[in-house]
C-alpha cells in the first residue's frame, strides 16, 4: 500500500498498478465472453495452467488467508473474483477484501448472507451462525475444487438450484456439500491433496467441518 487518503465519506487506499487478469471478471462477462469455455477469459487460462503453476499461485491463497486469521478476522465474499493472476509473471494477488471484520462474526443476514452459491458454507445460509475459520476453510476448500476439478457448466448451474433448495445440505454431505465427481463420473483428483492441505490448516484454523 502505497498511501491512504481520508475522504469526507470514508477513505481510500492507493495500491501499486497490478497487471493481472481476474478469474471472475465482469467486465469480461458483460462483453459475452464466456467465463468457463472462452480462452480470452482469465478463469479458462488459469485452469489450463500448467499444474505446478497453479499449486504455487495456491500457496498465495492459503498464505492469505492464514495471514487474515493471524490478524483476527474472517475473510467474507472470499471466491474466484477475489483472485488476480499475472500471465507474465505468474503471480498471484488478493483483491475485493472491503467485506472482511474481525472476530466474532455472526450472520446478521440469513440466506442473504455475502458469498456465491457456488461456495458459501452451511452457516452463511443461517441467521444468527457464527461465521469463523472453519467457514474460510469450507470456502477455500470448495474454490479448490472448482480451480483444479472437472466440474461442467451443468454441474456448476445445478449448485446454484441446489443450494437455493436447500442451502444447508452441506453439513451431512461427504465433502463440502458438493460432490467429489464431475457429471461425466470422473472422480476429482484433487481432493486428496485439498484433505492434506486442510489438515495443515487445522492447526493454524481451528475446527473444520468435516
Amino acid at each position: 500500500m502505497n498511501e491512504v487518503l481520508e475522504l469526507p465519506n470514508g477513505f481510500a487506499c492507493v495500491f501499486d498498478w497490478f497487471d493481472g487478469k481476474g478469474l471472475h471478471d465482469l467486465s469480461e462477462i458483460c462483453r459475452g465472453i464466456d467465463k468457463e469455455t472462452d480462452p480470452r477469459s482469465g478463469y479458462y487460462r488459469y485452469r489450463h495452467l500448467p499444474l505446478q503453476k497453479r499449486l504455487r499461485s495456491l500457496r498465495t491463497l492459503f498464505d492469505f488467508l492464514l495471514y487474515v486469521e493471524e490478524r483476527g478476522f474472517v475473510a467474507v465474499d472470499f471466491y474466484d473474483g477475489s483472485i488476480l493472476y499475472d500471465f507474465g509473471s505468474d503471480t498471484t494477488k488478493i483483491c475485493d477484501i472491503d467485506l472482511y471484520r474481525p472476530k466474532p462474526l455472526y450472520n446478521h443476514m440469513g440466506p442473504d448472507f455475502w458469498g456465491t452459491k457456488r461456495l458459501k458454507a452451511p452457516e452463511e445460509y443461517i441467521l444468527g451462525a457464527e461465521i469463523d475459520s472453519r467457514t474460510n476453510v469450507f470456502t477455500l476448500g470448495a474454490l479448490i475444487l472448482h480451480l483444479f476439478g472437472a466440474y461442467t457448466h451443468a454441474d456448476i448451474q445445478n449448485m446454484y438450484r441446489e443450494s437455493a433448495s436447500n442451502p444447508v445440505r452441506g453439513r451431512d454431505g461427504p465433502w463440502m456439500g458438493h460432490s467429489t465427481t464431475s457429471s461425466a463420473g470422473r472422480w476429482n483428483p484433487i481432493r486428496p491433496i485439498v484433505i492434506h492441505r486442510c489438515a495443515h490448516l487445522e492447526r493454524h484454523f481451528g475446527r473444520l467441518l468435516f
